[in-house]
């Protein structure tokens, strides 16, 4: 290496340096005072505190400073999860879950662990564990949902939830599991043809007819689900 090139590698070696220097000194100048806030916020629990909560967390200054801190991290899933249910229509939301970033880390953790062992032992004790972790604290598909995409899941933890939630009477769960697996691989019949068949027994037929008219090879399953439900 010639000595140029050995001198701009190390100039840019040391600005980097101090840039990154940079960085943590901001983050560990202004995150406790970041953090009360948020905690702050958190345990006023109203409409007008959330709004403030999500445009903090929205703020690209904020995001760049903070961006590498895991608690800001968890609390900037939380309220994308929160955004997600107040745009389809939920009145109990993640935020009514718990009331301190502690609290909302620990519920992301131990959603990810009932859904680890939902993936590589999906056992009766690891179903019943994630019902009833679900109901306890009144969770949303769309929680379960945004762990699963932020998490190292395979595909195989999808149709395992279909049956824990079918089997369980959780329909609203088993739809959006079904509508993920849609999103992920489009025009697949078996998924179709179930959200379909669910659709029709809420009595949603245009729904129903919609979701036929997306599988790619129609077959079998398809004729059935048009000729039980009138499609």
């Amino acid at each position: 290496m010639n000595e140029s090139k050995k001198t701009t590698n190390d100039k840019y070696a040391i600005e980097f340096e101090q840039l990154i220097e940079q960085e943590y000194t901001l983050r560990d100048r202004f995150f406790p005072q970041f953090s009360l806030k948020v905690s702050h916020l958190l345990m006023q629990s109203d409409l007008k505190s959330r709004k403030e909560l999500i445009s903090l967390y929205n703020d690209a200054n904020n995001i760049n400073i903070f961006k590498n801190e895991p608690d800001f991290a968890y609390m900037y899933i939380t309220l994308q999860v929160y955004s997600i249910e107040i745009s389809s229509g939920y009145n109990h939301t993640i935020l009514d879950a718990a009331n301190t970033p502690h609290d909302f880390i620990q519920l992301i953790e131990q959603a990810k662990l009932f859904l680890w062992r939902i993936e590589f032992v999906n056992d009766e004790d690891s179903q019943n564990s994630l019902v009833d972790f679900i109901k306890a604290y009144d969770l949303s598909p769309c929680f379960i949902i945004k762990i699963i995409e932020i998490s190292s899941f395979t595909s195989d933890i999808f149709p395992r939830l279909i049956d824990i939630f079918s089997e369980n009477n959780m329909l609203i769960f088993e739809f959006h599991i079904l509508k993920a697996m849609n999103e992920l691989t489009p025009g697949t019949e078996d998924v179709l043809c179930l959200l379909a068949s669910l659709s029709a027994n809420i009595g949603r037929l245009d729904l129903a007819s919609d979701y036929l008219s997306q599988i790619t090879y129609p077959g079998t399953t398809t004729e059935r689900i048009r000729k039980q439900y009138g499609l």
